[in-house]
């Protein structure tokens, strides 16, 4: 279960056991983007220019996986399957890659764009 604002403070994303990425308008409150994630989700976060949403899914074992998914773009989801980010989730400040945080204690990063792990 997570929540988390966009950076400019339009949209408020949650996460939970509805199997969706729940996003908001934060003037009205109105659910825009309804995402499919393919499990109960943690660690909702924003790109730095709002356009991209990400979230961790328990979608199976043993870790689950990071989906991203553009909004308002209707470009398919970028998934990076067996990825333990269930800890904390956040861009780098270009947008251009993800940093994932176990609840163990492992780290991952991610080029958010193309889908590339980079060790670190």
């Amino acid at each position: 279960y997570g929540a988390a604002f966009s950076a400019d403070g339009t949209r408020f994303a949650t996460t939970g056991g509805s199997n969706k990425i729940l996003v908001r308008n934060t003037a009205t409150w109105d659910v825009t983007h309804a995402l499919s994630i393919g499990g109960s989700g943690t660690s909702p976060c924003f790109d730095p220019a709002g356009e991209f949403v990400a979230a961790h899914t328990f979608d199976g074992p043993p870790a689950g996986s990071v989906i991203v998914h553009q909004l308002d773009g209707g470009a398919a989801p970028k998934r990076f399957p067996d990825v333990n980010a269930q800890g904390a989730l956040a861009f780098s400040a270009d947008g251009r890659f993800l940093f994932g945080a176990g609840a163990g204690g492992e780290n991952n990063s991610f080029h958010a764009l193309c889908g590339r792990s980079k060790e670190g």
